[in-house]
């Protein structure tokens, strides 16, 4: 099946974690995105009241955005619209999406916001600096998953600590507006940070990035696209390329094609 290793890449992957390359791996990708969250105080099951996904931010080349899923964008504006949630914030961060919105595109399901770098060092994170746009997206490549899944947030005495989650895979499909890659929890937590029994809700990683591994640059990450969709039966995350956003943020809409 393609998206599967092959023994000999599953060998080399275990030879990063033994070198010590993927905590820092990690870390680096955790610093380039961030929790966009929200309260829904009114909720009576403690486990939902924080409801959150995720944005990558990244330059363009032309322009700091952030990106994201807009289903996310939609579910904070609606609750901010009606009064039920009185702010979000993006990390640390009080933040108005609607205030930065450049575009959103239900169907693609891609959000874009304009973004400042004062905006960005309070929400404690720093900024993926695209080496060219749109990036590549290759099959066959080892690909970085990544997000803040609200399974993984913590709260203690009114103070929220979010977790970041990353998967190691291979690309499985790639088209003009999808990228599929299989997580397989079972295996890819091995090395993560985080240990996730099956079945585990990931949601919160929706607008999570989609990082390209560069094998002769290891601590190189090529931010490709932002996910959209998780299947926990299959265990497959459905991602947007980055090729559907323009370098000044506005989202590229093909006439054909999902």
């Amino acid at each position: 099946m393609r998206g599967k290793f092959s023994p000999e890449e599953w060998a080399r992957v275990q030879e990063w974690k033994r070198n010590g390359y993927l905590p820092t791996l990690e870390t680096l990708a955790k610093r380039l995105t961030a929790p966009l969250w929200w309260n829904e105080p009114e909720n009576p099951d403690t486990v939902k009241r924080m409801q959150n996904g995720t944005v990558c931010i990244v330059h363009t080349g032309t322009r700091l955005i952030g990106v994201s899923a807009c289903h996310v964008h939609a579910a904070i504006a609606d609750r901010l619209d009606s009064g039920a949630s009185r702010w979000s914030q993006l990390g640390g961060h009080t933040f108005d999406p609607r205030a930065c919105l450049i575009d959103c595109d239900p169907r693609l399901d891609i959000v874009t916001y304009s973004l400042s770098e004062i905006q960005i060092n309070a929400a404690n994170a720093d900024i993926h600096h695209a080496p060219k746009w749109p990036p590549d997206v290759v099959v066959g490549d080892v690909y970085f998953v990544t997000g803040w899944p609200r399974a993984l947030t913590e709260s203690s005495e009114g103070t929220r600590t979010h977790k970041f989650l990353h998967f190691i895979t291979k690309l499985a499909e790639s088209s003009l507006t999808n990228l599929r890659l299989l997580t397989e929890t079972s295996t890819s937590i091995g090395w993560g940070s985080e240990a996730l029994p099956p079945g585990t809700d990931l949601g919160g990683m929706s607008g999570g990035a989609i990082y390209r591994l560069s094998e002769t640059k290891l601590t190189e990450l090529t931010l490709v696209g932002l996910i959209y969709e998780y299947s926990e039966e299959s265990e497959y995350v459905l991602a947007r390329p980055l090729s559907l956003v323009a370098e000044d943020g506005s989202i590229i809409r093909p006439r054909h094609g999902r």
